[in-house]
């Protein structure tokens, strides 16, 4: 069902947004200009931290940096107004770290799942693919020099991830272990329980002689017991807000900010690393600026 709500629902954008340009076109006073632009995007994702018994941070999210290039309409209304609408490929992301005491969910040779306390610590990096469509308003109150703001629609086409993750833990005999995992994630594709490789590791954790296995590189959603849709949601609501410079005719250059307001994952795989079990729902926004060459024509 979300599937099916998420395709009506980019239709619909579609559809809206054509319409718009169709007036904002109509209506334009100047002669309209194109262009095309490319820059580097720096990019993370805020949300609430989980934190340990003490209130200290557990999670950290860094700025990735990603690549950006599209087309820009330029549509004035007068000398000062105008409207510049876009289409741009945007790979957003974050540089995600989780470091302190947690757990992870394995299963015993005997198909016994069970939660294994220890030092959780757990570091990858997400590329986010998304397809942009900025609608920027702006105000020049000088020559070559405008005031950009207004929303963007964003479709998330693709996401992968890659790196690391650790437990360490004393088991039931007194001898510290490590679990190593490698993390080789395609959330859109991946199923429940999916590893990515054939390879197992295995461990005796108590003095029962109970045994573990568990592969060495997973893919996204190896831990959830079922599919709940994708983990990052396919659809994205923001402002923007920045300026153009205009280095002669033709050639520009431009910084902009964009913040989202829709949460980027899907509650549905929003659990706690610390507590098992326990659903966070919190939200997580998107945070990017952008640094762009622009060619107009």
């Amino acid at each position: 069902m979300k599937e099916i709500y998420n395709e009506m629902m980019k239709k619909t954008i579609f559809i809206l947004l054509l319409s718009s340009f169709s007036i904002i076109y109509a209506n334009a006073q100047y002669e309209v200009s194109y262009g095309i632009k490319a820059g580097l995007s720096f990019s993370t994702i805020m949300g609430e931290s989980e934190t340990d018994a003490n209130g200290n941070s557990l999670e950290n999210n860094k700025f990735y940096t990603g690549f950006h290039a599209g087309i820009v309409v330029n549509v004035p209304f007068n000398d000062q107004f105008g409207v510049a609408p876009e289409l741009l490929y945007n790979m957003r992301g974050t540089k995600y770290r989780f470091e302190g005491q947690g757990f992870m969910n394995l299963m015993t040779e005997l198909g016994v799942n069970f939660n294994q306390i220890g030092i959780r610590k757990e570091v990858y990096t997400a590329n986010l693919f998304y397809l942009d469509i900025p609608v920027l308003f702006y105000y020049a109150p000088v020559e070559r020099f405008k005031i950009l703001v207004g929303p963007h629609i964003g479709i998330l086409a693709g996401a992968t991830g890659s790196g690391e993750t650790t437990l360490s833990f004393v088991d039931g005999t007194g001898t510290a272990q490590d679990i190593i995992i490698e993390l080789d994630y395609n959330y859109n594709r991946d199923k429940a329980g999916e590893a990515k490789s054939d390879e197992l590791s295995s461990l005796t954790i108590n003095s029962g002689g109970a045994v573990i296995s568990y592969p060495s590189i997973i893919g996204a959603h190896y831990f959830d017991s079922m599919d709940d849709g994708r983990f990052f949601n396919t659809l994205d609501l923001g402002i923007n807000g920045g300026f153009r410079f205009n280095l002669t005719r033709g050639i520009s250059t431009e910084f902009r900010a964009s913040y989202s307001f829709i949460d980027a994952t899907n509650n549905d795989y929003d659990f706690s690393k610390v507590t098992p079990d326990t659903p966070r729902k919190d939200k997580d926004n998107s945070l990017s600026f952008q640094v762009s060459l622009g060619f107009n024509f």
